[in-house]
């Protein structure tokens, strides 16, 4: 499912459980010319708190560490810690 979370009189968060829905979300997300989602609130306090981290970061620079990062995503590599 996919709803809306109030998180005071004029802000909400978006959560989605649902595989194909995310998906769309962060493909939109990762195009810099058409980014309808925003990270909002919890990025803000994030980018202050720990700074452009994966994470939070946009565009180009989310683009590199997401680069960087991925190795360490791969399928076996999550089997392992998992066992």
């Amino acid at each position: 499912p996919v709803y809306l979370l109030p998180t005071g009189p004029v802000s909400s968060f978006l959560v989605i459980s649902d595989p194909a829905a995310a998906k769309h979300v962060l493909r939109s997300s990762d195009n810099s010319t058409r980014n309808i989602y925003d990270k909002g609130l919890v990025a803000e306090v994030s980018q202050f708190l720990f700074g452009d981290g994966f994470a939070v970061a946009c565009g180009d620079k989310w683009r590199v560490r997401r680069r960087a990062v991925a190795p360490s995503l791969h399928r076996a590599y999550l089997e392992v810690m998992l066992d």
